[in-house]
């Protein structure tokens, strides 16, 4: 339910900033189309038989997710804005998909902070069948967000628009974003003869605070302190013109004079060690498991952040998966 509001002050940074125009619970009024009949027919509403919502994918295995142009960096947002994947990875890595509960802001000042807007709490992971269909019982009326997931359930692709699901509604998609060609019929799916999994019940996302500050704490304090602000949530995930970073750890996107120019990043990243749509993208997740996880290289493209040097760190394999995690999830932080 969004309705359409005029900003009456700039930046608008609370909710009472807005003017109402229209907002009517039963539509969605924002990003509304004109729908004219057409001289098609209707495909058949597809029902769960009961009162159960139900998303189906015929073969997730098929997508037509990829940018539209080539990567670019610190322009990414442009190509990725409502959802894509990750330049570099191939889709095959895809063996599940994640989905999120969207929580609605109700209180015009957040006591949150992450980089979706919304607060979120965890469904989990339906497993990709044999043929790469699925199917999933998802709580209905009930907005979610959901992405492709590789073996570590991390995301290699995120679709960033809320969707939801009323009630005995079941949904069937042949395919990943599929829309040039006509994807494998739902009849010919092991999902059409599978029985939904059950992701009902939602946990808490992993916040800063909470999860992943003391992990830093116990695994990189002993060799960084003033060098990266692993320490303080807000300089280490939104520090977009990089105020934090030490003058030789800076990285530089220009040689305009002006210092939020040459060294300010845009969104996905959030900072210079979080990327907002990718833990894989993230060079604090590169770092924690000393590696590039993004499926390029750092000599690939010469104006892009780099890993660097070799980075041995003690962190474990499951401490490594809630950085991860957290990461995709928006990296928030609930405030005191």
């Amino acid at each position: 339910d969004v309705g359409i509001y005029q900003t009456t002050v700039i930046p608008s940074k609370e909710m009472s900033d807005l003017a109402l125009i229209v907002d009517d619970p039963q539509w969605h009024e924002f990003s509304a189309r004109e729908v004219k009949s057409q001289s098609i027919p209707m495909p058949a509403l597809s029902k769960s038989g009961d009162a159960r919502c139900v998303l189906t994918s015929s073969d997730a295995g098929t997508a037509e997710t990829g940018n539209p142009h080539p990567y670019t960096f610190n322009l990414e947002y442009k190509n990725a804005a409502n959802g894509g994947e990750i330049d570099g990875l191939d889709h095959e890595e895809v063996v599940g998909i994640r989905f999120w509960e969207v929580l609605p802001n109700q209180k015009e000042s957040r006591s949150f902070k992450n980089s979706i807007g919304n607060k979120v709490r965890d469904l989990g992971v339906v497993p990709l069948l044999t043929d790469k269909s699925f199917t999933v019982e998802l709580p209905c009326e009930t907005p979610y967000i959901m992405g492709g997931v590789d073996n570590d359930g991390l995301l290699t692709k995120r679709d960033q628009v809320p969707q939801s699901l009323r009630t005995g509604e079941k949904r069937v998609c042949t395919g990943c974003h599929l829309h040039s060609r006509q994807g494998r019929p739902y009849e010919q799916s092991l999902a059409f003869i599978s029985e939904p999994v059950k992701l009902l019940t939602s946990t808490s996302a992993l916040t800063y605070d909470r999860d992943i500050k003391p992990i830093l704490e116990k695994r990189c304090a002993a060799c960084h302190t003033t060098d990266v602000p692993l320490f303080d949530y807000q300089n280490l995930v939104w520090d977009f013109v990089q105020t934090s970073v030490p003058e030789g750890l800076k990285h530089q996107v220009s040689e305009h004079s002006n210092v939020r120019k040459r060294y300010g990043l845009q969104r996905p990243l959030t900072s210079k060690y979080v990327h907002s749509m990718y833990a894989r993208e993230s060079l604090l997740f590169w770092k924690a498991a000393n590696k590039r996880t993004d499926g390029r290289t750092d000599k690939q493209y010469p104006n892009d952040i780099d890993f660097g040097a070799d980075h041995p760190t003690d962190i474990t394999a499951a401490e490594l998966n809630i950085i991860g995690r957290w990461l995709d999830s928006g990296a928030g932080n609930d405030r005191p």
